[in-house]
């Protein structure tokens, strides 16, 4: 089942255990618990969500927009694409060994450590006078089987 949500209302997802795809848009801004949603396979959060994570651990694919500024202490055990396209995003990134894609568009104020299965990323960050070195934005190295396309603004 596939659900896009066009109202910024606080909805309750636990009544909706078979949802698979959910995109939400319309300055979508409420905390949701997804975690009960254990058949959930891809969450967009769309341009406008800013609060605290609550995601199952089967997640397969995660889409973060413009206003999203939050840290993910924990993202989905079973994460496997990651997109994060946003304005200004301030806190370290740990990307769980199940990621294989990511696509990073954005600030990035922090330290991103990439999976060592991660096949395949994009990324267009913008350069960052304050931090020493760049490339240093990114902790750990790309697995050599890694696909990497990496652009400054």
């Amino acid at each position: 089942t596939k659900v896009i949500i066009n109202i910024n209302a606080n909805l309750d997802f636990s009544f909706y255990p078979h949802l698979q795809y959910i995109t939400f848009r319309c300055g979508y801004n409420q905390i949701t618990d997804l975690t009960k949603n254990s058949n959930l396979v891809m969450v967009d959060f769309g341009s406008d969500y800013n609060q605290p994570l609550y995601l199952p651990a089967n997640l397969k694919v995660l889409a973060l927009g413009e206003a999203f500024n939050q840290p993910m202490y924990e993202l989905p055990s079973q994460l496997e694409k990651l997109i994060i396209n946003v304005n200004i995003y301030e806190h370290q990134i740990i990307m769980p060994n199940t990621v294989t894609e990511a696509y990073l568009y954005g600030n990035f104020m922090n330290y991103i450590t990439v999976s060592s299965n991660l096949c395949k990323i994009y990324a267009k960050v913008k350069y960052n006078h304050d931090m020493i070195g760049y490339m240093n934005i990114f902790s750990n190295k790309f697995p050599e089987e890694c696909s990497v396309n990496i652009s400054y603004y």
